[in-house]
């Protein structure tokens, strides 16, 4: 099977989304031909829940195979689930870093001249009625400078690869994190940033949308005595 990442929409504002496809079989076989039928068939009703999408191609790409969609928490075996409480908590966490560190090298050799970054987040939340569920979301990330270098976008969005809670967000045609640098100076200290960040807080049990502009100073230090001393003026 073939994992797809359609990028759509126009510059400003891409839509990104997943998707696979089958391989083409030039057999004539009845029975190949009845198989190929049928797979084509489940994967336009995957289709139809974009989260079912973004869950099967997770596991192909780290997995090698499709996940079971009989089971609820299917996903949840694959990360550790089953062990309880904060145990499984920590598990969720340290396999979420893993396959984030996985799934950035298999993109780093394919994605030539864009950087890629995955991040992906598992956890247990318990909202105020003390309803818990299971949130498993997969940020996709890229980034690409212009102009020598001097101008550095990014654009990211989240998939929802599992989500058992009852905690639903709207969809949007935004990108989810959206970030422009500027370099000010060619040495890249002083940098001009605009950004919008959508990400969700379990505190607040929801997602927090956050956009402004940021002015970056960048000062290298070598040991710590030039951080809290004082500058020594310069004698001619």
């Amino acid at each position: 099977f073939e994992v797809v990442l359609k990028i759509s929409e126009n510059i400003a504002s891409p839509k990104l989304s997943f998707d696979i496809r089958q391989p083409v079989d030039n057999s004539s076989s009845l029975s190949t031909s009845n198989l190929n039928n049928d797979v084509s068939a489940k994967l336009a009703a995957l289709r139809q829940d974009q989260s079912q999408i973004n869950k099967q191609v997770f596991a192909l790409l780290v997995l090698g195979k499709f996940l079971s969609e009989n089971s609820s928490d299917s996903f949840s075996g694959v990360l550790g689930g089953g062990s309880g409480g904060g145990a499984e908590d920590a598990i969720r966490g340290s396999v979420s870093k893993l396959l984030s560190e996985q799934l950035q090298r298999f993109a780093s050799g394919i994605l030539k001249g864009f950087d890629v970054n995955f991040d992906l987040l598992s956890s247990n939340q318990t909202n105020v009625g003390m309803q818990s569920g299971i949130r498993t979301d997969l940020n996709l990330g890229i980034s690409k400078n212009f102009l020598d270098g001097r101008l550095r976008v990014s654009i990211g969005q989240n998939f929802a690869l599992e989500n058992t809670t009852s905690i639903r967000r709207a969809s949007s045609l935004v990108p989810d994190n959206l970030q422009v640098d500027y370099n000010i100076s060619r040495d890249g200290q002083y940098i001009a940033r605009a950004y919008r960040r959508n990400s969700y807080q379990a505190v607040l049990e929801g997602f927090v949308i956050e956009t402004g502009v940021a002015f970056v100073v960048t000062v290298d230090y070598n040991t710590l005595r030039q951080l809290f001393g004082k500058k020594e003026e310069e004698i001619d």
